[in-house]
């Protein structure tokens, strides 16, 4: 048998999503714990859970010694945490707030859920040791759980059903429009997010286009109108210069040229305006968000950028 490229198995593994704990301990008198995401479910009568450890670990002393350990699978907003016990040479607890478990093990706040627990076996693996414990108590908590995915950490969300845009009507067979089609549901979503922001562009003299001049302005420094338009041509917006010229009159825009070469600059007063204009989107986008939990918000924004990048023409 061919030996294995070591590299070329760690990336295959990596394709098998896990979730991402960290297990904790107190032995000879200290707090041990570091991250690992091996672990898995055994039995439940009895109730049995494992994760390995690698023979070389610095805790391996520690989690043969003590009798008692404690798993906390991660929730999505504890990326910073996971990365912190996966870090040598920190002091892992500092600053951290928790309460004793069994046999002094250290108990994390704000997890998805977390499990105490005796060690039942501990089996030789090759280069890792196999730690067995009989859960003694476990607490579930409503939060999304974080995940492990090709090397990065991913966000867990439960997947939805497949909405169909354009369904038949059951009696009478005729098609109907769903509202879960993706072109109504974006664009609800944005009328939504653009008629909070509309009394504050009207209070400003500015259109709804105009604000996406200036964003565009902002956003693409030193690019001629023609360039711009360009670049805009898939969102079906043109930027004249009739335009520019305007909100050079309200002092939030100069050009430097003439016609689609000139290259339009924010002054003072326009980039105070877009930052404005900015702070007051964010608030609504906060409340728009508000119904949402930190994974899906963070998808939604993800998977939006996605969509966005794959319906976008190349540029040269």
């Amino acid at each position: 048998m061919a030996e294995l490229d070591p590299r070329q198995f760690r990336a295959a593994l990596g394709a098998f999503p896990t979730g991402v704990t960290i297990v904790t301990t107190h032995a000879d008198g200290r707090d041990v714990g570091l991250t690992a995401n091996s672990f898995n479910s055994v039995s439940l009568d009895p109730p049995l859970v494992l994760w390995s450890l690698a023979k070389q670990s610095s805790a391996m002393r520690a989690f043969e010694a003590s009798e008692y350990f404690a798993v906390h699978i991660l929730s999505a907003q504890q990326e910073a945490l996971a990365a912190r016990f996966a870090q040598r040479g920190v002091d892992r607890f500092a600053d951290l707030t928790f309460a004793r478990g069994h046999g002094g093990a250290p108990l994390l706040d704000n997890c998805a859920a977390r499990f105490e627990c005796r060690r039942a076996h501990l089996y030789q693996g090759g280069d890792h040791a196999i730690i067995v414990g009989e859960v003694l108590t476990f607490e579930r908590f409503d939060r999304p759980a974080l995940a492990f995915h090709g090397g990065r950490y991913a966000l867990s969300l439960q997947k939805a059903a497949d909405p169909k845009a354009v369904a038949a009507d059951r009696e009478s067979g005729e098609l109907v429009v769903d509202a879960n089609g993706l072109n109504m549901l974006l664009g609800i979503a944005y009328r939504h997010l653009r008629l909070s922001l509309d009394p504050h562009l009207s209070a400003r003299g500015l259109s709804e286009h105009e604000y996406w001049i200036l964003n565009m302005v902002g956003g693409e420094e030193g690019r001629s109108i023609d360039r711009l338009n360009h670049l805009l041509r898939f969102t079906g917006q043109v930027i004249t210069a009739e335009q520019c010229v305007r909100l050079c009159g309200l002092g939030m825009m100069r050009l430097h040229g003439d016609g689609g070469a000139a290259i339009p600059e924010l002054t003072s007063t326009g980039r105070r305006t877009l930052v404005e204009l900015a702070v007051v989107g964010k608030s609504f986008e906060a409340s728009a968000e508000s119904g949402l939990d930190f994974a899906e918000a963070q998808l939604l924004r993800q998977l939006l950028r996605r969509l966005i990048f794959s319906m976008r023409p190349a540029t040269d």
